[in-house]
This record gives C-alpha cells, sequence and structure tokens, in this order.
C-alpha cells in the first residue's frame, strides 16, 4: 500500500474531496486520472511501423505500475484506465508523429476529428468530454499534481545520500 503521507495537503485534500464525491465520479475519474498518467509515459524518439505494438511491449508494464499505485490510495476502475491510458498515449502519439493523411471516422462532428485524433476516441468518449470538460479538467489537474508527488525526481542532495 502506498504510504501517502509523502503526498502534498493539496493532493490530500484532493483524495479527500475524491473519496467524499464517489459516486458522482464514476466515469470522471478514470478518464481524468488515465489522461493524466497517459501525459507521464514516455513517447517513443522517432514514428513507429505498429505504434499499439510499441504501447503494448514498451508502455504498458509502467502503465500497469502507475495504475497500481493509484489503485491503492483511491477506488479506480483499473480495467477501464488501462484501456483509456492506452487511447490517451495514441493520441498523444499521433499528435507528435502526425501521418500524412489525417482522417475522421466518428459520428460526433468536434475539433477532434478535425485534428485527426477523433478516429482514436470512441463516441460515447467523445461525447462524455464534451458534456464534462470541467469536471475532467479540475480532476486531471489533481491527478497530475499527485502523479507529481508520487513521481517527483530526486534533488541532488537526496542522490549523494541515497548513493547515487
Amino acid at each position: 500500500m502506498y504510504n501517502t503521507s509523502k503526498l502534498s495537503p493539496q493532493t490530500l485534500e484532493f483524495i479527500q474531496k475524491l473519496s467524499a464525491q464517489a459516486t458522482t465520479n464514476r466515469e470522471v475519474v478514470p478518464m481524468a486520472l488515465s489522461r493524466a498518467i497517459a501525459a507521464k509515459l514516455p513517447l517513443p524518439s522517432g514514428e513507429l511501423l505498429t505504434p499499439a505494438e510499441y504501447y503494448a511491449t514498451d508502455v504498458t508494464p509502467a502503465t500497469r505500475e502507475l495504475i497500481s499505485t493509484f489503485s491503492d490510495i483511491i477506488a479506480v476502475d483499473c480495467d477501464r484506465c488501462l484501456e483509456l491510458v492506452r487511447t490517451f498515449w495514441l493520441i498523444r502519439y499521433k499528435s507528435a508523429f502526425p501521418s500524412a493523411t489525417v482522417f475522421a471516422c466518428c459520428d460526433i462532428p468536434t475539433e477532434s476529428s478535425f485534428l485527426g485524433y477523433g478516429s482514436t476516441l470512441s463516441s460515447p468518449d467523445i461525447k462524455f468530454i464534451q458534456d464534462n470538460t470541467i469536471a475532467l479538467c479540475i480532476h486531471f489537474n489533481g491527478f497530475a499534481k499527485m502523479i507529481q508527488d508520487i513521481y517527483v525526481p530526486a534533488t541532488p542532495e537526496v542522490q549523494q545520500t541515497a548513493g547515487v
């Protein structure tokens, strides 16, 4: 179990609010958390022939570790998070390495279609994001801060005392 005493007061307050709103955040939490995790995961240094295969072999282990850490702290649908992290990571990849032809195949016309990642998100997820943008942004910021608290890079002083 993760030791929450290492977390900042802001993050601890965020966790308390999450617990109080558990029923209203049933889909907001996994979507915002997954977006924050996907933003933390590394992208390859260049374009790939099969980004989904790269994700499965090179990124999935870190994804599972991050989700596991969060599931020690808050109640979260791990399977839904795994699915969404993959989706959001692929969107990041497509944004970093855009293909020559951008195509859209989603039935909800949005900026996501124009930007070329509408085919990555499901129509229900696009609709949910449109309907819950404010709540998702608030939760994303909370989870991004929590990730920062959990994975803060060691300072030179900490590295020196650890013998690094």
